[in-house]
């Protein structure tokens, strides 16, 4: 399978088949994510400028946002133009204390934080194999007058609006690879697989995979439970907004004034889960300077913050103490969007060995902004790299070392990486998301 030209075309313009609906339509975009959501973050603030830059095809539909204040900014300052934007519909009783009667102080603070106790616990109870019935969101919406829902990211209340409904899944990794607790832990299997299931047996359900393969590992766990092909469609991730290739140079500047640089790095920006490779990334950091001498800085963003990603970067750390490489790593934290683009376009490469699929949105940050990359040879990602990448077995610290020595003392493959990447780039551009993304939003409607 290859990621083409051509199949990306299909995808776009005819996600296996457009049924004729009625226009216009009423469009609810459903979204409570947080600027430290990470990837999660970026695929809503790519949504966010589809919705700006809608075709002229669906100037007559409706855009309602429903989702918090901070969302509400977040698509403004992307120029998403949305018709009305409201509060997140009700869930619970206790949300709906928290939003009508508690109009802030104390009591506001008090009731969130009872809600949030209250979900966790129904985290933990949900029956994977129960049939989810229309809850008080599914009325609400219609209230509205919404006739279909899109959300970046799955919640429970979702498969219980009743209405045309499409989610994006961005993978199925907690049935792939269930050792790892972040998509595992603290009830998330059963949350995950409540909403699934019920998505795959209701015939007004629409799934929104990132790529084919993520299409097969779909049909391959929710067929049994109902899913069929043609309520999956084939949305690929495109650049985030916020990477400016325009820019490359001035914000390079820029985040150096700003941040304790290396001359000359690699860059990892991940957060500390456990899937995300770090403690073999800083061995093959110690390999490489044990055998060769050579000594790479390694710059590294991203958050932690529960037990478990704290585990995550202690481990990590210990790693690098162990190995000698301590002084060779710089820890940034958190950054925020504006700074990426002079991250990637200052490093020597990215570096990602990944053991998640099926296709990941930093590779795509990087060939846009000339950052050669190293990442991980699984399915999926390769299919999604072709020849723009150095593939590496993410469980062999050998391996990762081998293609880190390579890239960082040979120039040429260094700079083929760069244009590889840079012609990949044009594939994953922000015109075949929009044109996918509105063509799903008609199948999905077509649901109803």
């Amino acid at each position: 399978m290859n990621w083409s030209l051509a199949k990306l075309s299909e995808a776009a313009d005819a996600n296996r088949g457009i049924p004729e609906v009625d226009y216009p339509m009423h469009v609810g975009v459903s979204t409570y994510i947080d600027p430290r959501d990470g990837g999660i973050a970026q695929y809503t603030s790519m949504v966010f400028r589809a919705m700006a830059e809608r075709p002229a095809d669906f100037a007559g539909d409706t855009l309602t946002l429903f989702g918090t204040e901070r969302n509400q900014r977040a698509a403004q300052s992307y120029g998403a133009r949305f018709d009305t934007m409201r509060e997140a519909p009700p869930q619970s009783s206790v949300a709906t204390i928290g939003r009508r009667l508690l109009a802030g102080g104390p009591l506001r603070r008090v009731a969130r934080k009872v809600y949030a106790a209250q979900q966790m616990r129904r985290q933990e109870r949900y029956d994977a194999n129960a049939h989810a019935g229309v809850g008080a969101a599914g009325t609400w919406m219609r209230e509205q007058g919404v006739d279909v829902v899109f959300s970046p990211i799955y919640n429970p209340f979702l498969v219980e609006l009743g209405l045309p409904t499409a989610i994006a899944v961005h993978d199925v990794q907690h049935l792939i690879q269930p050792h790892f607790p972040e998509s595992t832990d603290r009830g998330l299997w059963e949350r995950s697989e409540y909403v699934l299931r019920n998505a795959a047996r209701s015939r007004s359900m629409m799934i929104v995979a990132e790529s084919e393969t993520g299409r097969e590992d779909l049909l391959e766990c929710y067929g049994e439970h109902g899913l069929t092909a043609d309520r999956i469609a084939v949305v690929p991730y495109t650049i985030p907004p916020h990477i400016r290739p325009d820019a490359r140079e001035e914000e390079q500047a820029r985040v150096r004034a700003k941040y304790p640089l290396p001359g000359r790095y690699l860059f990892y920006p991940a957060y500390f889960f456990q899937h995300k490779n770090h403690a073999r990334l800083i061995e093959a950091l110690g390999l490489i300077t044990q055998v060769s001498h050579e000594r790479i800085p390694l710059v590294l963003s991203g958050s932690y913050g529960d037990a478990e990603s704290t585990r995550t970067y202690r481990e990590m750390m210990r790693t690098a103490e162990r190995v000698g490489v301590t002084d060779q790593v710089t820890y940034l934290g958190f950054v925020p969007d504006e700074d990426m683009t002079g991250l990637y376009a200052g490093a020597a490469a990215l570096v990602m060995p990944s053991l998640f699929g099926p296709t990941n949105v930093p590779l795509i940050e990087a060939w846009a902004l000339g950052c050669p990359v190293v990442t991980s040879n699984l399915r999926g990602i390769r299919e999604m790299c072709g020849d723009a990448a150095l593939l590496v077995a993410p469980g062999s610290v050998e391996d990762i070392a081998l293609a880190m020595l390579a890239v960082w003392t040979n120039g040429a493959l260094a700079a083929a990486l760069a244009e590889r990447g840079a012609m990949r780039a044009e594939q994953f551009s922000p015109a075949r998301f929009r044109d996918a993304y509105w063509a799903m939003l008609r199948q999905a409607k077509a649901l109803a």
